[in-house]
């Protein structure tokens, strides 16, 4: 901070009184300012005159802009931000438009549209909104809507033209008036709407034009002041003057004028009320430029001198000499700026635009993070060591002292910036110990105590008044052989009481007493017997509790009760540490203690609970690598990673993180690399140098930037439409894949400003905000659409103003509703008069082809009912609970199902090493083998089967050939023979002997080898017998756990397993079943039907010479006595026993038209209705009219209803 000399004279027109510094307040009371400006510049004037100057600068961090970034370094002739808020930049090269990233616009050869020379001077906006740009060729209006520039320039023998092309300077009045200056120093009234010359007003000394507070014209030559009067068309001079020499000036947006004077060879700077005349100054000692004073807010104003750079607060009256700070830091040592004044900017959210010497175009941005970086420069041995910073101290007198990693100790005065370097030295006495420096410390008495770690490091005294004493070691720190071990210090911690813990590495940690004469080691073990080793943090809370860090987790001493607790991290458990190895401890103002660790994040400790609660990665941190932790005066927590610095708000979780485009060294910063200042200003160090900066200063920017939608590219004809200016754009139908560009127009840091979309009609919401200031919509359909996006500056603050552009997509010319009715009343006149002539010839194409789609249809059906139908009986075979094996002739197993191998308890593998043979015995073999050569079949036949494990089962197996039952076999499947193995050991078992719960397996294997046929033949039945099948077999299991299902569900099963037998018999079974609707849900037995069916079918077939008919009737049956009975009858035309030889061959056909006979299965059956309904049940077998029938009745009071 710098003072303000005031030089004792100055005085108004009128009058030869010199003005003292006690006469300021009389001034200034004439003065039509605002309220605090009086008080900022009385204040600075009147009570403090004369200032004292103090040296040094504040640190002014700026970034440039590269050609990487689009700029070309040209040199700034001035700035301008227009009404939307994007900036355009003036340069001897073209002019420049800013949005977030650069567009040039220049001369260009042969474009009357183009700039007509490329050197822009000045540039205004009108309030049109259009944008009027002074160049050495003429003066140009430029339309942002279509690109084009209109050229006025002048035009020999034209008095309405310009008087040359050379502009130096726009300006438009409240009236609208636009004026120009010209090289040759004449001022221009410029009518906009015809683009004449209204009137040239030569002057003739130099002069320069301004606004004033209500938008007037102020015209200054030399030292007097005029103001354009609009009826008279002259200028009238006011009752200022400016003498001594004056030097050019600039309005401040109000009725105060800045300008510069010099005295005795010093330029100062002055303030003027163009209403009274009153003069206040001076406030800057400086050279200055025509346009070196630039005031945006009411709150401040910059100076850009010859030398320097100058903020003028106008509320406190501090004047700030800024010395600009390029981030990132060059290699090359900073200088302050010089090379003599420029144009100097500043926007709407307070970012400041000028030009340096050095690094061309620059910015600086109020609410971008500023981190000081201290660094190593090669080429610059007033610098640090090295830059991978370990132990940090701030001394008492504002110094720096920097441990480098291998590279020594640092001193850096920063009054001076003079950087100190010591070395370690083993040919010299009393220097380091080694160069690896991480503990600092400064005692009481301003002693510094030097840790250093690996390679027998030391703890050294060193005596900052007196360095030429070097480092001393401290007295009695080792005990016996440590001297030679290999060991290190890693920290140094005050505790409340004056003593020093520190942490060590490879041996134990030490206490040194508060009057530093004794040394006490302390070993702690954890319970596995792991002595502390690199040991990063000790810490002594406010309750007098000891907390130590290390590799092997968290130790707290309870000093109260003498109790030693260990807390190691578990990490499927949240409540505990994020990692063992603990890199630093802290207590917060309120009490509570935190912990940093390498591996896990930070976490707090639950004093109540006695557990921790973890902060991590997942929430939000930006590494889980956390090496510090220090406290600001707002109780936000600064934390170091390996992924750059963040804040962290205790109360509400917000976290902000700050990386190296902020200023930061890098990314990776170190352990016991940290220190706060008395005065809370912070330094991290890390593996590129060391960090500081006063956290209380940082400031969320409260600007929320404006909204635009820049430009619409075509995807596919890759053709780019600039739409800042515009609220409507019209494409083609073909034009319908489009990226939209949008800009969030608040410079401080633009590339991470946040966008969000929305199309009208296809979002149904606002995008997930990003970064990504284009987006992209694909496949529109012609019509209407309205984009909107708003935008959030890089602290999340939102404009309240989306930006919204109109997009008409244009249908092709056969997509319009005009086209379309055309082509259909001509498709109707077309149609109409071909009819006649064509009508036989469409009609034989269109049976031609509808006989080729059909023949095709049914190949694909076919085709597809085929896959299907293997595969369903692919899954039948797999999930079928009976044994399934497919062997040859020869007794070779080719296949077995899953069922046959919990049958057998034989694997899939072993079953296919057996021989069929094995599974039976030779007779029975013999038996089979009859069966096969006789009628193609065998079984079923019940058998005692012996299983792998030595277990003996009942069973019944039956098989069949899968082709024609020729001998010899005439191809391969003739020798192939499906198998099935029912396992009935428990029903044999069973006293209440049920009828059987599976299906029949002759019938079983009747219907698959039915399937095997029709899949080649008849695709279609074969998908039928398929889908009733399943049905069947889906009942089968379902009732086979069940003692009595509903008469309807009986009836159901039989249905199905009839349509089976049609499909398989075709025109040989004609069958019908009639049931009376008021008996179907009356509970019968399971099965109580379908046997019956079963052997009607199965030996009526046998004996039936003609088609065999089979009835299926369910009646209700009323008698004599009042009671109803259920009648169930099943008749067929055939016989209920099949053919059998005895031992002399003789046929025996028995009849069933007695009524004790049983036939198949009948005898169960009723045992089974005896079982049940004792005497409220009949059955009887009767011959009548050449059909045989089985007739049941059950008394309808002994069935439930379902």
């Amino acid at each position: 901070m710098i003072s303000v000399h005031y030089l004792g004279k100055c005085r108004a027109r009128g009058s030869d009184q010199f003005l003292t510094a006690t006469m300021f307040p009389m001034i200034f009371h004439r003065f039509t300012m605002s309220r605090f400006f009086v008080i900022a510049l009385c204040s600075l004037f009147a009570a403090f005159l004369p200032l004292r100057a103090q040296p040094g600068y504040d640190d002014f961090p700026v970034e440039r802009f590269t050609a990487e970034q689009g700029y070309n370094g040209a040199t700034p002739n001035c700035f301008l931000q227009d009404k939307k808020g994007v900036m355009w930049i003036g340069t001897d090269n073209g002019l420049y438009r800013y949005d977030g990233t650069f567009r040039l616009y220049a001369q260009q050869a042969n474009n009357p549209f183009a700039l007509s020379h490329s050197n822009v001077r000045t540039l205004c906006e009108d309030k049109e909104g259009r944008l009027w740009v002074g160049t050495s060729g003429g003066l140009h209006r430029f339309d942002q809507a279509g690109e084009r520039f209109t050229r006025y320039g002048h035009s020999d023998g034209d008095s309405a033209s310009l008087s040359m092309d050379d502009i130096n300077y726009i300006l438009e009045d409240a009236d609208g008036r636009l004026w120009v200056i010209t090289e040759n120093g004449k001022l221009h009234r410029f009518d906009k709407n015809s683009g004449k010359v209204l009137r040239v007003y030569p002057i003739r000394w130099y002069f320069q034009i301004v606004l004033d507070g209500s938008g007037r014209l102020l015209l200054k030559q030399a030292n007097d002041v005029f103001r354009y009067d609009e009826k008279s068309d002259a200028f009238i001079r006011l009752p200022i003057d400016l003498s001594p020499e004056s030097y050019p000036f600039m309005n401040s947006g109000s009725d105060t004028l800045w300008f510069g004077a010099r005295i005795k060879n010093n330029y100062f700077l002055y303030a003027v009320n163009v209403r009274t005349g009153a003069i206040a100054g001076p406030l800057v000692t400086d050279t200055l430029g025509s346009r070196s004073v630039v005031s945006a807010s009411p709150e401040r104003i910059w100076i850009r001198g010859w030398h320097n750079l100058y903020k003028f607060n106008l509320l406190t009256g501090r004047v700030q000499k800024c010395k600009p700070i390029l981030i990132p830091a060059p290699l090359e040592a900073v200088r302050p700026i010089s090379g003599g004044p420029g144009p100097i900017y500043e926007d709407r959210s307070g970012v400041l635009w000028f030009v340096s010497p050095q690094w061309g175009l620059v910015r600086y941005s109020p609410y971008k993070r500023r981190f000081k970086l201290y660094r190593h420069h090669p080429l610059d041995t007033n610098s640090l060591s090295g830059n991978y910073a370990r132990g940090l101290l701030k001394d008492k007198d504002d110094n720096l002292w920097v441990g480098i990693q291998t590279g020594g100790l640092n001193k850096i005065d920063r009054k001076t910036g003079r950087v100190t370097r010591y070395r370690a030295d083993k040919r010299k006495a009393n220097t380091l110990a080694n160069d690896d420096i991480w503990a600092l410390h400064q005692e009481s008495n301003g002693l510094i105590l030097v840790g250093s770690n690996v390679d027998n490091g030391a703890l050294q005294i060193f005596d900052p008044k007196h360095p030429e004493r070097g480092f001393r070691p401290f007295p009695n720190f080792f005990a016996g052989d440590e001297r030679e071990a290999y060991h290190g210090i890693l920290s140094i911690s005050p505790d409340r009481g004056g003593n020093l813990w520190i942490g060590t590495a490879w041996i134990p940690f030490r206490k040194i007493s508060r009057d530093r004469r004794n040394v006490i080691p302390f070993t702690v073990r954890t319970s596995k017997g792991e002595q502390t080793d690199l040991v990063h943090s000790v810490c002594e809370d406010r309750l007098g509790t000891l907390w130590v860090g290390d590799l092997h987790g968290l130790f707290r001493y309870d000093t109260a009760t003498k109790s030693l607790y260990h807390y190691t991290s578990t990490r499927s458990n949240p409540l505990t540490i994020g990692d063992n190895f603990i890199t630093h401890i802290m207590e917060t103002r309120a009490g509570d203690v935190w912990v940093a660790t390498k591996g896990g994040g930070i976490a707090k400790y639950d004093r109540r609970r006695d557990v921790f609660t973890r902060v991590t990665i997942d929430n939000g941190l930006p590494h889980d690598n956390c090496y510090a932790i220090l406290e600001d005066g707002r109780g936000l927590l600064w934390i170091s990673t390996d992924n750059g610095v963040c804040s962290y708000n205790p109360q509400t979780g917000a976290i902000h993180r700050y990386d190296a485009d902020d200023g930061l060294q890098g990314k990776e910063f170190n352990r016991c690399s940290f220190v706060k200042g008395n005065n809370g200003e912070m330094f991290f160090g890390g593996t590129e140098g060391v960090n500081s900066f006063f956290p209380d200063l940082f400031q969320d920017n409260p600007t929320p930037p404006l909204a635009a939608i820049m430009s619409v590219r075509d995807i596919g004809g890759d053709t780019a439409y600039s739409v800042a200016y515009r609220e409507e754009l019209d494409l083609t139908h073909g034009q319908n894949n489009i990226s939209i560009e949008a800009a969030a127009l608040e410079f401080t840091f633009p590339e991470r400003n946040m966008y969000s979309w929305r199309l009208e009609d296809v979002d149904t919401g606002w995008t997930e905000a990003k970064r990504e200031r284009w987006i992209t919509y694909t496949n529109l359909s012609p019509g209407e659409y309205r984009v909107r996006v708003k935008v959030a500056n890089a602290d999340g603050v939102w404009n309240t103003e989306p930006a919204m552009l109109l997009i008409r997509i244009h249908p092709a010319w056969w997509q319009t509703w005009w086209f379309r009715s055309f082509a259909a009343l001509a498709a109707v006149v077309a149609l109409g008069a071909m009819r006649q002539m064509y009508r036989r010839r469409i009609a034989r194409l269109q049976e031609q082809q509808k006989m080729l789609l059909e023949q095709r249809a049914e190949l694909i059906m076919n085709i597809e009912e085929r896959r299907r139908s293997e595969q369903k009986f692919r899954a039948l075979f797999d999930t079928l609970p009976l044994g399934m094996i497919l062997w040859e002739r020869s007794g070779q197993i080719i296949e077995t199902n899953p069922a046959f191998e919990a049958i057998t308890g034989y694997g899939a593998q072993d079953a296919a090493s057996l021989d069929f043979r094995s599974l039976v015995s030779d007779s029975l073999f013999a038996l089979i083998d009859y069966g096969l050569e006789r009628r193609g079949a065998f079984g079923p036949i019940e058998h005692i089967f012996i299983r792998a494990d030595g277990a003996k089962l009942s069973i019944l197996l039956s098989g069949i050939v899968i082709g024609e039952a020729v001998v010899p076999p005439t191809n391969a499947d003739d020798n192939r023979i499906w198998s099935v193995m029912e396992d009935i050991t428990e029903r044999k078992r069973a006293t209440d002997a049920m009828l059987r719960h599976q299906l029949n397996p002759h019938f079983m294997f009747n219907v698959l080898n039915s399937i095997s046929s029709l899949l080649s033949e008849n695709p279609r039945n074969a998908k039928r017998m398929i889908l009733e099948f399943s049905l069947l077999l889906r009942h089968t299991l379902d009732a086979g756990s069940q003692l009595t299902i509903s008469l309807g569900e009986e009836i159901e099963a039989v249905e199905h397993y009839l349509d089976i037998e049609k499909l398989r018999f075709e025109e040989q079974l004609d069958a019908s079943v009639y049931a009376d609707p008021a008996m179907l849900d009356f509970n019968v037995p399971v099965f109580l039907i379908q046997p019956l069916v079963e052997n009607a079918i199965k030996y009526g077939m046998e004996s039936s010479e003609s088609a065999l008919r089979v009835e299926v009737s369910v009646t209700l049956e009323k008698v004599e006595s009042g009671a109803d009975w259920l009648r169930v009858e099943v008749r067929n035309s055939g016989h209920w026993i099949a053919e059998t030889q005895n031992e002399h061959d003789e046929n025996i056909m028995a009849a069933l038209v007695k009524q004790n006979s049983t036939g198949i299965g009948l005898d169960n059956l009723r045992k089974r209705l005896s079982q049940l309904y004792a005497d409220g049940q009949t059955m009887e077998i009767i011959e009548s009219g050449g059909m045989v029938a089985v007739i049941i009745r059950i008394m309808t009071r002994e069935l439930e209803r379902k």
